[in-house]
């Protein structure tokens, strides 16, 4: 009897590690995902800025009781803003791919030269899971 209990409780547990591991496999994959997707700013369908002035835009008629001109004004000023936002994260963009490349550079710089040549292979293969271009990594390049 015993016995028996003692498998039930193992079963239980193998079911509920296997759980978390299958959990947390989609989880991890899905985050990747949706940080490679962030970090190539190549986002497939409406942009957050868009979704957001949208939800503004349809609380802000609702609540105001906009008529149809005002509405279509205040839909026409948060579209701009949403295209000024995207600028913005464009610009930001580059500006972060520029100072990690500057950031790589010098500790490609600082490593002796036998080093820089495995520090280049681990920092391509990490741009590479992320799906971006490996950016120049050592002076010596």
């Amino acid at each position: 009897m015993k016995s028996s209990h003692w498998r039930a409780w193992l079963g239980a547990a193998l079911i509920f590690l296997l759980g978390a591991i299958v959990g947390g496999t989609v989880v991890t994959r899905l985050g990747m995902a949706r940080l490679r997707q962030a970090l190539q700013g190549g986002a497939v369908g409406t942009t957050f800025a868009e979704r957001a002035t949208d939800r503004i835009a349809d609380d802000l008629i609702q609540e105001l009781d906009l008529n149809g001109e005002q509405a279509r004004r205040l839909r026409l000023t948060l579209d701009s803003t949403a295209a000024n936002l995207r600028q913005v994260r464009r610009r930001a963009t580059v500006e972060v791919a520029g100072e990690i490349r500057s950031s790589l550079q010098q500790i490609g710089a600082d490593l002796p030269p036998e080093k820089r040549v495995k520090f280049r292979e681990v920092m391509r293969k990490r741009f590479e899971k992320l799906g971006l271009p490996s950016p120049e990594t050592s002076p010596d390049k």
